[in-house]
Order: C-alpha cells, then sequence, then structure tokens
C-alpha cells in the first residue's frame, strides 16, 4: 500500500515539525472549490499514501498541517482520510495526476468540518 520509507519521511518530518516538507506530493494553490486547495505535483495510484498528521492526544486534537488546512471538501473525492494508531493518514482513492486538486468528502470522517448545504 505504501512504502515504508515515505512513513519514515513523513514522521520525521513531523517530528521536525516542519510540515511534512520532505516529501514533495502536494502544493497549496488557488481553488476553484474553496479558497485555496491541495494540488497533487506527482501522479499518484489508489492507495498512495498522501499525507501524515500526528495525533497529539484526547485533548490536544491533531497538529494542524498545511495539507490539512486547505484540503477540501468533494461529493466525489479522490482521497480519503483515516485515523490509525497516533496518525491521521490520507489515502488516494483513485489516480491523481499531477495538477489534479486532492479532496475528501468531510462526512466520511466526523472529526471534520461536516459539509453545509450548498457544498458540492
Amino acid at each position: 500500500m505504501y512504502s515504508n520509507k515515505l512513513v519514515v519521511k513523513f514522521l520525521e518530518a513531523i517530528k521536525k515539525n516542519n510540515d511534512n516538507t520532505e516529501v514533495k506530493n502536494f502544493e497549496i494553490k488557488d481553488s476553484n472549490i474553496h479558497g485555496k486547495g491541495v494540488f497533487a505535483t506527482k501522479k499518484m495510484n489508489s492507495g498512495d499514501l498522501i499525507n501524515v498528521a500526528l495525533f497529539k492526544g484526547k485533548d490536544s486534537g491533531f497538529n494542524t498541517t498545511t495539507f490539512g488546512a486547505h484540503i477540501n471538501h468533494s461529493s466525489k473525492p479522490n482521497a480519503r482520510t483515516r485515523f490509525e494508531g497516533d496518525y491521521y493518514r490520507t489515502y488516494s482513492t483513485k489516480e491523481i495526476n499531477p495538477g489534479d486538486e486532492i479532496t475528501v468528502d468531510y462526512k466520511v470522517n466526523k472529526t471534520l468540518e461536516q459539509p453545509e448545504d450548498n457544498w458540492e
């Protein structure tokens, strides 16, 4: 599903508190969905690990990352977030090409802001 080397890079980046900048698979830019969005900079296949956020604890929540702050909601997403142990991981659910906006369905994970009626 994902390489251990990639997970190690994510975890090292989190420990350094540098917002996963060692993993160059996305960029933030203007979105047609809402404000800024997260866009792929390389091709990703279904099941590829895109990003990781470290869970700090029940009372502290997750580390907010640039990725997490800008990922937009879609009712037809190309990624999904899952809570696994102490980490919140985002995986691609289909092929994502460079330049594609990476989106998740907020309704799938109730810890995310829930979409309003007018959101697509």
